[in-house]
Order: structure tokens, then sequence, then C-alpha cells
């Protein structure tokens, strides 16, 4: 329960910042989002997560944020590519916009999301950040469910 309670602190406080400026009134091509916890495989750290990305007209936006609570090392990606690879996975890169201890401002990093569906007992997926593109297939092999919180993909057919 402390666990849902802090994912919905993180969702409170990351998503405004992640919203994307308005933009034309067209139906975005994809659409995906997503917020909450997940450990990482390596010592079982408690990491929180927050993205959203668009497509729309051929244009990607969004934002990505991993935080580790009691951190300041936190990561911050301005997102600028998504690669469908099916109506509920994808893979989304971006430039990394704070340097941290390992890692220079600018370095390009992806991951891979799935969502799961809409029911209660569907399981969402997120990978670990790794350097690339989103051509990359690095992501699609670290996918590991997330403890909680949500993840939504919407992709239109054109």
């Amino acid at each position: 329960m402390k666990i849902l309670k802090l994912a919905m602190v993180v969702a409170l406080v990351l998503s405004p910042s992640l919203l994307p400026a308005s933009s034309a009134m067209a139906q975005p091509t994809v659409n995906a989002s997503g917020n909450g916890i997940f450990f990482v495989s390596f010592g079982g750290e408690l990491r929180l997560f927050s993205f959203h990305a668009q497509e729309n007209n051929g244009e990607v936006t969004g934002n990505a944020v991993l935080a580790s609570p009691g951190s300041s090392d936190n990561l911050h990606v301005d997102v600028n590519c998504i690669r469908v690879l099916d109506s509920n996975t994808l893979v989304i890169g971006g430039l990394l916009q704070k340097a941290t201890e390992f890692l220079p401002e600018g370095y390009q990093l992806v991951f891979a999301v799935r969502d799961g569906g809409n029911e209660a007992q569907d399981q969402d997926f997120l990978s670990a950040l790794h350097n690339g593109t989103c051509e990359s297939e690095q992501p699609l092999t670290t996918l590991l469910p997330i403890e909680a919180g949500n993840i939504n993909v919407q992709v239109r057919e054109e």
C-alpha cells in the first residue's frame, strides 16, 4: 500500500510537467503515457517513472522522467522518436536533458513500453533505459512488469 501511495504522489508531481504544449487539432497517430514504480533488477532498488510521448503529423514530442527516491540524480529525457512495434508496444527515445554522474547532457537514450490492457489484472511493462535510438532492439530484451501504475498506448491507423 505504501508503494501504491508513493506511485500516486509521483504521478501527481511529475505528470503536469510532462504534458505537451497544445498543438494542432489533429489527432495524434501515436499517443502514449504512463507513470508508476518498478524495482531495478540488480539490487531491487525502487525507481519512479513518468512519461508522455506522441507523434502528430510525423512530429514526435514528449518527456520522460526516471527518479530514484532520496536521490537528486534523476533522468529527464526530451522524447524525439517513437517506433511502433504493435498496437500495444513502443520503443521511445530521446536526449538526456540533465547530466548525471554517469551520463552527459545530450546523451541519446531509448526505452520500451507495453500496454497490457485496461483490465485490472492486466500487466504493463517497461524496459530499462539504454544508449541508442528508436531502431535499437536492446530495450525489448529488458521489458519487465511494473509494480504499480499504468501505461497507456494508443496507435491510430492512418
